[in-house]
């Protein structure tokens, strides 16, 4: 945005005319249990079209990260040290020991 106002495309921000979206959640969120993992693994390594996507190292990935499915998917490179610990994630999302998984 600011170049589009420096260069004159944009007059003013146009994100400071949207109002903020209020609503209720419709549930809390929640970690998965133990046994939820478990399933999930399982059945994603199970199903034929998932391991097709990928989707059981995705969901790997992202239970060992705590990346969110956006930056997941993103990702251009990962850092990992000498012992396979992924420690930052292109270059501008750094993950500390402390939220590090061992999946």
């Amino acid at each position: 945005m600011k170049p589009a106002g420096r260069y004159g495309a944009l007059s003013v921000n146009p994100a400071r005319e949207v109002d903020t979206i209020e609503g209720k959640l419709r549930s809390q969120p929640r970690a998965l249990t133990g046994e939820e993992v478990t399933l999930l693994r399982r059945s994603l390594s199970a199903d034929e079209r998932a391991v097709q996507a990928d989707l059981p190292d995705l969901t790997a990935f992202m239970l060992g990260t705590s990346v969110r499915i956006g930056e997941s998917l993103a990702r251009s490179r990962i850092h990992q040290d000498a012992r396979g610990h992924i420690y930052d994630i292109y270059d501008i999302y750094p993950i500390t020991e402390a939220l590090l998984r061992r999946a």
